[in-house]
């Protein structure tokens, strides 16, 4: 069986594409073969099986009715790595087999009520082996939903065995300015010392006090 299904890539400024979809119904699996139909080079008509098709396009069939087996994506950052399961952004799109994971979603998430929203997203935070010099930043997310899940406590960071992961602000901190505004003035000009720490650290001062200005 062919057919084609138009999607929207919303990670991808709103891009519009339209896949062709091959799959064999007689498998209670469910295989499937999908790549971007305007990408089609050659007559597929014939193709005898699916996995002619898989063979020809280059590309591994994925069994929607069976557990998909995820390939991460990698994204760098100044401490080391975010490993990417089921991430879906302009930054990197996770896959499954060949296949990116929000073509699947897209055509067979009516199987799991998945269309109508983005996975959850499963990550790794692989830290440099190094001590790295990066930038301290904070990040808002919005709509994005993370699962964190702790494989590893580092015995030298944490000697009694117990992590901690930073979420957001201090309750106490925020409460003790008279409103947001004062806060995010009293933040700024904390972004403003660190900035400055920040750029004799990347001209090389490493005392602990750096340098006098």
């Amino acid at each position: 069986m062919h057919f084609k299904c138009p999607i929207v890539e919303h990670h991808n400024a709103g891009r519009r594409i339209e896949l062709a979809v091959f799959t064999d119904l007689a498998d209670p699996s469910l295989p499937v073969v999908m790549t971007d139909a305007a990408a089609l080079n050659g007559d597929l008509s014939t193709a005898r099986s699916l996995t002619d098709v898989a063979t020809r396009l280059g590309i591994r069939p994925v069994s929607i009715l069976e557990p998909w087996p995820l390939t991460s994506v990698r994204i760098p950052k100044p401490w080391g790595e975010e490993i990417w399961l089921t991430g879906i952004e302009e930054r990197g799109v996770s896959h499954v087999k060949d296949t990116p994971l929000h073509w699947l979603l897209d055509v067979a998430g009516d199987f799991f009520d998945t269309t109508s929203r983005l996975p959850i997203l499963l990550k790794i935070l692989s830290p440099s082996p190094d001590n790295p010099k990066g930038d301290l930043y904070f990040e808002l997310h919005e709509q994005k939903q993370e699962v964190y899940v702790v494989t590893d406590v580092n015995p030298m960071a944490w000697p009694d065995g117990i992590g901690q992961i930073r979420m957001g602000f201090s309750k106490q901190k925020r409460a003790s300015f008279e409103d947001d505004s004062a806060f995010l003035s009293s933040f700024r000009e904390a972004i403003a010392d660190y900035e400055r720490v920040r750029r004799q650290i990347d001209r090389g001062a490493t005392s602990p006090t750096l340098e006098a200005e």
